[in-house]
C-alpha cells in the first residue's frame, strides 16, 4: 500500500493516540479494515487513523473517492459522530477549519474560506471557545497546545494563562497541564488587576489594620473582604458584588447560541424576550454611564 497524504481538511482534527490506537491496530490485525479510507484529490479525507493502523499491522486497506460537493460537511459529520470528541478538542478543530485558506491545496477548488462563526456552528462550539482556540495556538509553547489538544486541559483555561506568561517560560514546564491549572488563577487575578488599572491589593493583616482606620470593607490579596462598613459603605459592596456576577458570569458564557435559544420551554418564549430585552438596555445605559464615569 503506498503512502498516502493527509488531507488539510482531515488534519483539523486530532489524531488517535496511545492506548486507543494500539487497540486500533490490534483490531485491524484481526478484522482487517472494515471501512474504506475516503480519498479527495488523492489525498486522505477520512480515515486518517484506519490508514495509519493498517500501516502499522501490515494490512491492505481499501480507498474509495469522495464524490459529494462539501468535503467540509463530510469531514466534520464523520469524526463528530464516530469519535467522543470534547469540547476543547472541537474548539481546536473548529479554529485550524476557520485558518485553512482558501483552495488549500491548489487543486481542492471546493474548498472555500470559513469564518469562526460558521466554523463554531459547524463544530457545535461558541465562538468564544474558537477565538480561545486561537489565543493558544498564537500565544502558548508547544507543550502547552500538546497538552489542550491531549485533552489534559480545557482550551479556555490554556487561553487565560497563554496571555499573561511568556512562551519561553511556559517551555520550562515539566508538566504543563498541572502548570497552567496552577496558574489559572493567578492569571485571572493578573487580567483584573489590569482592568482595574493596576490597583494593588493589601495583605489581609494590613486589610484590618485599614478597615479599622476608615470603616470600611477593604478587599485583601486573598480576594476576602476585611472590617465593619457604614450603611452606605455596606450596600456599595452588596450592589459590586451583584454586578460583578452578572457581568463577569455574561462574559464567561461558552453555550452557543442554537444551544441557548433552544433551551427555553416554549411557554417562556414572551418572558425571555421581555427579560432579554431590558437587560441589553441596561447593560447598554451602564457601560454609556460607566464610559463616562472612567
Amino acid at each position: 500500500m503506498s503512502d498516502l497524504p493527509f488531507h488539510p481538511l482531515a488534519n483539523i482534527f486530532p489524531l488517535m493516540e496511545g492506548e486507543a490506537f494500539a487497540e486500533m491496530v490490534e483490531d485491524v490485525r484481526t478484522h482487517g479494515v472494515r471501512e474504506p479510507i475516503t480519498l479527495f484529490d488523492g489525498q486522505i479525507l477520512d480515515g486518517r487513523n484506519r490508514y495509519r493502523a493498517a500501516m502499522e499491522a501490515g494490512v491492505e486497506a481499501v480507498t474509495c473517492d469522495y464524490t459529494g460537493s462539501d468535503p467540509v460537511a463530510f469531514v466534520v459529520s464523520a469524526n463528530l459522530h464516530r469519535r467522543h470528541l470534547t469540547e476543547t478538542q472541537r474548539a481546536l478543530a473548529a479554529e485550524r477549519l476557520a485558518n485553512l485558506k482558501p483552495g488549500r491545496p491548489e487543486n481542492s477548488a471546493d474548498l472555500q474560506g470559513i469564518s469562526v462563526a460558521d466554523a463554531a456552528k459547524r463544530l457545535e462550539v461558541s465562538e468564544r471557545s474558537v477565538h480561545h482556540a486561537r489565543t493558544v495556538r498564537d500565544k502558548a509553547a508547544p507543550n502547552v497546545v500538546a497538552a489542550v489538544e491531549a485533552g489534559q486541559v480545557a482550551v479556555s483555561t490554556a487561553a487565560t494563562v497563554a496571555k499573561v506568561v511568556p512562551k519561553e517560560e511556559q517551555e520550562t514546564w515539566e508538566d504543563p497541564a498541572k502548570t497552567v491549572r496552577q496558574l489559572e488563577r493567578e492569571a485571572r487575578k493578573a487580567a483584573k488587576k489590569m482592568a482595574m488599572n493596576g490597583r494593588e491589593y493589601p495583605s489581609p493583616a494590613r486589610a484590618v489594620e485599614e478597615a479599622q482606620r476608615t470603616g470600611c470593607l477593604v478587599q485583601a490579596t486573598d480576594g476576602r473582604y476585611y472590617g465593619h462598613t457604614t450603611d452606605e459603605s455596606q450596600q456599595h459592596y452588596q450592589d459590586s458584588n451583584q454586578l460583578w456576577s452578572l457581568i463577569w458570569g455574561l462574559s464567561e458564557v461558552d453555550i452557543p447560541l442554537e444551544r441557548a435559544v433552544a433551551c427555553w420551554p416554549e411557554y417562556l418564549s414572551s418572558e425571555v424576550s421581555d427579560r432579554a430585552e431590558r437587560a441589553i438596555q441596561w447593560l447598554q445605559e451602564f457601560k454609556e454611564k460607566w464610559d463616562e464615569h472612567s
